[in-house]
């Protein structure tokens, strides 16, 4: 099912941080693609459910058709990073809504990364 008003979004995806010989983190390789999703400012309702209201920054909402992922529970995974305009936005937090009717989607709510990409 396609989104409504998506745009062109930069989609940054990173596979498994591994460590070398001596127990250093390697930096994860990313692959990059184009996804459609709708952009648009996250309400208050859900910066204080997600971040508990402690979140200051820009926090938006991405919708999109494309399975998108958050830091995994282990670290190792790295979040997706989502480029738009030229600016990089961490995934912080999905939802699976694919199994609801009429929608099929996923919901991800990003906020400005914070080192360069």
């Amino acid at each position: 099912m396609s989104v409504p008003f998506a745009i062109d979004l930069t989609l940054r995806r990173y596979d498994a941080q591994t460590r070398n010989a001596a127990g250093r983190t390697q930096a994860a390789t990313s692959t990059t693609s184009t996804i459609r999703g709708t952009w648009q400012p996250a309400n208050g309702e859900d910066v204080r459910r997600l971040f508990g209201g402690e979140y200051t920054g820009a926090v938006f909402e991405v919708i999109t058709d494309t399975p998108l992922r958050a830091t995994s529970v282990d670290g190792a995974l790295p979040a997706d990073v989502i480029e738009r305009s030229g600016e990089a936005w961490q995934v912080r937090h999905v939802e699976d809504w694919t199994a609801a009717p009429m929608l099929g989607h996923w919901h991800a709510f990003v906020t400005r990364r914070a080192v360069s990409s």
